[in-house]
């Protein structure tokens, strides 16, 4: 599980290619001042 902000595109690119996925059930406000995105990934 790993939170990032939403203006970081390049990293949503990454994570989503090392098999990271969207969990927005997860997602959070920090202080009213941004959003994290919750990002997840399955481990065998």
């Amino acid at each position: 599980m790993l939170s990032t902000e939403t203006l970081m595109k390049g990293a949503h690119r990454l994570y989503e290619r090392r098999g990271y996925r969207r969990d927005p059930e997860r997602d959070w406000d920090a202080n009213g001042r941004f959003t994290l995105l919750a990002y997840r990934v399955d481990v065998a």
